[in-house]
């Protein structure tokens, strides 16, 4: 039964039955697509997570920032209202010495507070280690009379006095202070940008408002001013946990690393002065490759104006980064963050490894079946191919029957046969009518070709020396074999043109006049115009020579002055080939030159008469030509 079964299906198998099996790839498709899109639509939505978590870690940054930088606003006004109503005074040093020293106490961001009058009166409170732990240090300038005095007192944390000395070498001016400039110019609250504290050598700005007096004329008291070290929101950046691996970094508009969670990367030495890094310079190659990812036009100021969320790579790991404009315009200053890909996509990238190994085993196995089934199919098929392309390459031999237990495919290769047996013989039959037809071309344009060269009795053997030189250059120039049979046979028709001139200016053995100078130069478009309308690409070729072969490569030529590559090929190497095989041989008008001088004269000409490239084929192959003269073929052995 079963081998009944298999001869009935050997016999009757239809390739329609054989689509059913195609279902298992269909279903390997089907799982290969959900897979995919499951993948696709997994990792934007975890991407989009990323997104989200950078975005609130940055608006938390920006918001820890602002509340740290926020209360010196609210310090600087405070001392501000209290100066304009005399609660503190210059003229009360130590009262505005212990109102700083409490603003200190309270704000630990504050590294000092000062007050700088319009005459150079200065006080000063800071924070200073020298004499005691977590001190302070008041430096308070007094000008009576334009006498200068400068105290300096230390205290402890809780403003007790440790020491105090007075200071003949300072030579501090408040009123020459940027912070002071500032706040004059603008005569409002201003925030200096970023700098390195000379003292503490630590990042951080300074906020100043001028102070005006109570009184009626609302004069100027001087400026208070408030240090703020940041060094802080670098220890914040350090604390934060973005994914696993992730990292953030504050700049300005001038591109200054102003916190990064490796504060010792924010400072450099630059001729012993401490500035910030800068974010194209910085030594963490991720910060720069993530900057890079803004694609912002390098220059010395650097404009954010809304969120930008950017993707990189950077060691062959890719990132998801955002950046983020502070929107106070007091700090324009940008938040960047960034984070692996993997930190979010690592776990789902393992899953989605172990279902591609799953798939893959699936795929396996249908592959298999189906490969089992689809060599059957394939191979009489493949053997239908193979034999096609014989064909193609004239090889009826190779064409024995097909065996297949396909119906349609055995149909199909018995049809194959019949076609291949009847290509066969219409082939042979074409073949033998392009030989008789070739012979009786190359037989008409030969002839043709010596009626033209009779009308010159000297110039024996010319076309055939020529055509061979024609078919020497041509290959050494790298034309394939086509080419080169095709210009062996088309460059004797180059002076049929010949047929048109009268005799007694062909025959004549002195010096041409003009106008018999001018009859010759009309051959090439006698020529052409016996070759009109040509039918074959040979015959097209000949019409190209006959017109060109009298052309210079310099433009000096006739008949239409055509010049370098505007000259077709062919008539460049025929321009050549005629040259050098007339200046050879013996005419009416002349003597045969020697080939010595005949190689001289070219080489001569090149650049000039001839194309360059035409004369260097031709000397890389001298020896060739000399033995060509030396055993001069006949027109016979062209055709």
């Amino acid at each position: 039964m079963l081998h009944a079964i298999k001869n009935q299906i050997k016999k009757n198998m239809s390739i329609k039955n054989i689509l059913f099996i195609s279902i298992i790839g269909l279903m390997v498709i089907t799982v290969s697509t959900i897979m995919f899109s499951t993948y696709t639509t997994t990792q934007q939505v975890l991407i989009g997570h990323a997104h989200e978590v950078m975005d609130n870690v940055s608006s938390e940054a920006i918001d820890r920032s602002t509340a740290f930088l926020q209360p010196a606003e609210l310090a600087a006004e405070l001392t501000q209202k209290l100066a304009n109503h005399n609660v503190v005074s210059q003229h009360n040093s130590s009262a505005m010495e212990r109102y700083f020293f409490e603003q200190l106490k309270l704000y630990p961001q504050f590294t000092g507070i000062y007050f700088g009058t319009k005459n150079g009166d200065f006080v000063y409170v800071n924070r200073d280690d020298s004499f005691s732990a977590k001190g302070y240090r008041t430096k308070i300038i007094n000008i009576n009379d334009n006498i200068k005095s400068v105290n300096l007192h230390w205290r402890d944390k809780e403003f007790n006095s440790v020491t105090e000395r007075l200071d003949t070498e300072d030579s501090y001016d408040p009123r020459k202070r940027p912070w002071y400039i500032k706040a004059l110019k603008f005569k409002r609250m201003v925030w200096t940008e970023p700098y390195i504290f000379f003292s503490s050598q630590q990042p951080g700005v300074t906020i100043s408002s001028p102070v005006f007096n109570a009184d009626e004329d609302h004069s100027l008291s001087g400026v208070v001013g408030v240090d703020i070290e940041i060094s802080q929101i670098s220890t914040f950046l350090a604390s934060l946990k973005i994914g696993l691996n992730g990292s953030a970094f504050i700049i300005d508009t001038h591109g200054q690393v102003l916190a990064h969670p490796d504060s010792n990367k924010i400072k450099r030495k630059n001729n012993e002065k401490t500035t910030f890094n800068l974010i194209t310079e910085i030594n963490d190659p991720i910060a720069r490759a993530a900057f890079r990812s803004l694609q912002l036009p390098l220059s010395t100021t650097y404009i954010l104006d809304n969120k930008k969320f950017t993707q990189f790579t950077q060691n062959n790991i890719n990132y998801q980064a955002v950046f983020t404009p502070f929107q106070q315009h007091q700090w324009p200053w940008i938040i960047g963050i960034y984070v692996p890909e993997d930190d979010y996509l690592g776990v789902f990238h393992k899953n989605q490894q172990l279902n591609i190994y799953l798939a893959i085993i699936i795929a396996i196995f249908a592959s298999l079946l189906g490969y089992i089934l689809s060599r059957s199919l394939s191979r009489p098929i493949v053997q239908l191919g193979h034999q096609s392309r014989a064909i193609m390459k004239g090889d009826w031999i190779n064409t024995a029957p097909i065996s297949t237990p396909y119906k349609e495919i055995k149909q199909t290769a018995e049809a194959f046969s019949a076609m291949t047996s009847t290509l066969e013989k219409q082939q042979k039959e074409n073949d033998e009518l392009n030989k008789t037809l070739l012979e009786n071309s190359l037989a008409t344009i030969f002839r043709l070709s010596q009626a033209a060269e009779y009308k010159i009795p000297v110039s024996s053997n010319h076309l055939s020396r020529m055509a061979q030189l024609t078919s020497l250059i041509a290959r050494a120039l790298g034309k394939d074999k086509h080419y080169c049979e095709m210009i062996l046979y088309a460059a004797p028709m180059h002076d049929i043109g010949n047929l048109g001139i009268p005799d007694h200016i062909l025959l004549k053995t002195g010096k041409l006049d003009m106008q018999e100078w001018e009859s010759i130069k009309t051959h090439p478009v006698i020529g052409a115009d016996i070759l009109k309308n040509p039918e074959t690409e040979m015959l097209n070729m000949a019409r190209q020579i006959i017109l060109t072969h009298h052309e210079k490569w310099n433009g000096f030529g006739y008949p239409k002055g055509l010049a370098g590559t505007d000259i077709p090929l062919e008539g460049r190497i025929c321009a050549l080939a005629d040259a050098f095989d007339t200046m050879a041989s013996e005419r009416v008008y002349k003597q045969a030159y020697e080939l010595d001088a005949v190689f001289t004269e070219v080489k001569v000409s090149r650049g000039s008469h001839f194309d360059p490239k035409c004369v260097d084929a031709l000397l890389e192959n001298e020896l060739e030509v000399r033995r060509l003269y030396s055993n001069l073929p006949s027109l016979d052995r062209i055709v």
